[in-house]
């Protein structure tokens, strides 16, 4: 871990105000919010906070990745990777108790805004507290569409999916002026398995199934996307063939329900939070016919 570094220079500012939170802000809020931040440079590997670890602030991510992960009967799922501009750490914020784990995936540039004068900021300034709730709700809908990717989706459709995910987000040119094709966020396949659900083994296949179709290739320098239509239309056609079932959580209200085969609407909860909870071990993998699949 490197020590905080005393001035924010342009370009960690930049960053920053480059997607989420602060992106819509005007230039002036912005500086006044991130005159009370600290910046801190830290090391991949490092942890940032653990679930139920008291939540002093909010973090904002200006360069590298965090890992955020939670743990359940003995297994890790990722439930995401912030990057450049993401908040960290909101849910916890205002639970005043970190909900999930948080460890730096490649060396990071973090910002730190303590709860204190944070706090102070989203009542002096309702714009900002607006933006703040924009992302937790953005949140909400992507945790909606996980839980139905990873009880929909066959392995090689959710595979094709993330990927397709993490190219728009993370492209990367493999030459100076080629196409950004390659995903730089590396992954170990253990990780990227930790990130569907499925095992290093079940995810090796599905990538090599993928790579025989010519849609990607696994090289040393990572995962290089061929076909990003290609992949994107593995988990159309999956949706296509199966039109009876909703492959995301469809808006009733305030609650969440599915359709299933004979078109029937079913409410799951109230929220996408109380769904993944309600869950039983089964639905958690994915149904009874992937449960074996997921635990080989």
């Amino acid at each position: 871990m490197k020590g905080p570094v005393n001035l924010l220079d342009y370009a960690t500012r930049a960053a920053v105000r480059s997607r989420g939170w602060l992106s819509d802000l005007s230039p002036t809020l912005c500086d006044e919010l991130l005159r009370d931040a600290v910046a801190i440079r830290l090391q991949a590997g490092h942890r940032l906070f653990a679930s139920g670890d008291r939540a002093e602030g909010l973090w904002l991510c200006a360069s590298g990745f965090v890992r955020l992960s939670r743990e359940s009967s003995g297994r890790r799922r990722t439930l995401a990777y912030a990057h450049e501009g993401d908040v960290v750490g909101a849910p916890g914020f205002f639970l005043h108790a970190q909900e999930c784990d948080a460890d730096v995936h490649r060396d990071a540039t973090l910002l730190f805004l303590g709860r204190t004068e944070l706090q102070r900021r989203l009542n002096q300034w309702p714009q900002l507290s607006q933006a703040l709730l924009s992302v937790l709700a953005q949140q909400v809908r992507h945790l909606g569409e996980e839980v139905c990717d990873a009880r929909y989706l066959p392995l090689d459709a959710l595979m094709a999916k993330r990927l397709a995910c993490l190219w728009s987000q993370h492209g990367q040119a493999l030459h100076p002026g080629g196409p950004a094709n390659r995903i730089k966020l590396a992954m170990a396949q253990s990780e990227l398995g930790e990130l569907i659900g499925y095992s290093r083994q079940h995810v090796n296949a599905s990538l090599k199934r993928l790579e025989r179709r010519g849609l990607i290739a696994v090289t040393a320098c990572g995962i290089v996307v061929h076909d990003a239509a290609g992949l994107r239309a593995q988990f159309s056609e999956q949706r296509a063939a199966d039109p009876g079932r909703s492959d995301a959580l469809e808006d009733r209200g305030d609650a969440l329900s599915t359709t299933d085969a004979h078109g029937h609407q079913r409410v799951l909860a109230t929220d996408a939070v109380q769904f993944v909870e309600g869950l039983d071990g089964d639905q958690r993998a994915g149904g009874a016919d992937g449960m074996a699949e997921r635990n080989a």
